[in-house]
């Protein structure tokens, strides 16, 4: 099958040497694996080797992906092939190796090389504690920006040491490998991860790659108009989820057409079934929700307004990060900003997340649901810069820390008030 490689990398091969004058743009897969061992074999520098040897893996398992090689099931292997039709390892995306771990392909295998046996194919199955790879992405733009090990490893890994750096695996804000302080780690070409512990598998998990899926795929799909990327059923039926989604959130925001945003009493007249069902969910306290948190938020309550500052928006005004987090890894479900009723969902949501994620009490969470559960010291300056009502209570305090802003931010919240 013909590939299109425009990038030689590390190949040092002349050429004058390359059959028929051929250049390595239209040059059969066979053929170019041929001329890469032959370049191997010849290479005294042992680094180089060892790219091109990292080259001669990626180009060899995506060969054997495209022409169906090891799959048996007809219908998976002619998906395959749509997938990856006319692409090569350094242009398949991130969201094209997320579909093929969808449908049950071993994509260790084509991103991962074993670091102590460099030949033996990696197998996601048989991971075990003390396993090292080598991350093989080669110059692929789209792995590098997008793909995190979390992509590659399944769920079952819960541990992993990335270049040095100890990570354990979390849903939260997408499937990945985060550090003691729950900084997400990247992963580059050349990397190396380390497995450090494996566990069970939950279903949590199942469903945050699903979700991370989705949105990948559909975002690749935004890009190209909506358009089905490889007539897949897949595919097709995200395209479909999408054009249904819109719908819906048009019929879902009629309910709500006559709403006029004045006060407190109109809110609760117009919303109460919804924020009573949402609260004794998660069992907060609604005078919480309606007047320390919504009321100091957006006095009109007006599920309209935005922040000149920042993307918060809404009756909850958080931030668009914040909505995705909700959407990915508490809820896993889509949302819809625009509708109120998916705001006051989502602000219960993440308020009992931040509850449970920092054991304290409601009249806490409210105030780290506004700075974020892991507020401090470094996120003060950038936290007063866009919340001019809070600075305003913070008088006399020079180079002010995070309990300093916390403190005044719960006299923001009147909850000194209420305690």
């Amino acid at each position: 099958m013909p590939v299109f490689y425009k990038s030689v990398d590390a190949l040092s091969y002349p050429p004058e040497k390359i059959p028929n004058g051929r250049e390595w743009g239209t040059m059969d897969t066979k053929l170019e694996l041929a001329i890469l061992k032959n370049a191997i074999q010849g290479e005294k520098d042992m680094i180089k080797r060892k790219e091109l040897q990292r080259k001669l893996s990626r180009m060899e398992l995506f060969d054997r992906l495209q022409d169906g090689t090891d799959t048996k099931d007809e219908k998976t292997k002619e998906d395959i092939q749509k997938i990856l039709k006319w692409k090569n390892t350094e242009t398949y995306s991130n969201s094209d190796l997320l579909t093929l771990r969808k449908k049950n392909i071993d994509i260790a295998s084509l991103t991962l090389v074993n670091r102590d046996n460099p030949d033996t194919a990696v197998k996601s199955n048989e991971l075990k504690s003390g396993d090292s790879f080598t991350v093989n992405f080669g110059s692929n733009p789209s792995l590098r920006e997008h793909t995190g090990a979390g992509d590659i490893l399944p769920p079952s890994v819960h541990k992993v040491r990335i270049n040095g750096v100890d990570c354990k695996r979390n849903n939260s804000p997408r499937p990945g490998y985060y550090d003691p302080k729950w900084k997400y780690q990247r992963i580059y070409d050349g990397y190396t991860i380390e497995i450090m512990g494996v566990g069970v598998v939950k279903e949590e998990d199942n469903k945050a790659n699903e979700m991370q899926w989705k949105k990948s795929r559909m975002s690749e799909m935004e890009d190209n108009d909506w358009k089905v990327l490889a007539n897949t059923e897949e595919d097709t039926s995200l395209v479909k989820e999408y054009e249904e989604r819109v719908t819906r959130r048009l019929e879902n925001r009629e309910k709500f057409k006559n709403y006029n945003p004045e006060n407190r009493d109109k809110f609760m007249k117009f919303f109460w079934d919804i924020v009573q069902r949402e609260t004794t969910k998660y069992g907060i306290p609604e005078k919480i929700l309606v007047d320390n948190l919504f009321a100091r938020e957006n006095a009109k309550f007006d599920p309209s307004i935005k922040n000149p500052y920042s993307s918060a928006h809404w009756f909850w005004q958080i931030i668009s990060g914040t909505w995705k987090l909700v959407e990915d890894s508490i809820l896993f479900e889509d949302l819809d900003r625009n509708n109120p009723e998916d705001q006051i969902r989502a602000t219960c949501a993440y308020l009992s997340h931040i509850k449970n994620l920092k054991n304290c009490s409601w009249w806490d969470a409210v105030v780290y649901y506004h700075t974020g559960p892991g507020f401090s010291n470094k996120d003060v300056q950038t936290a007063m810069s866009v919340n001019a009502p809070i600075v305003r209570h913070m008088k006399n305090i020079d180079n002010p820390t995070a309990q300093d802003y916390i403190n005044w931010a719960k006299k923001y919240y009147w909850i000194n008030e209420v305690v």
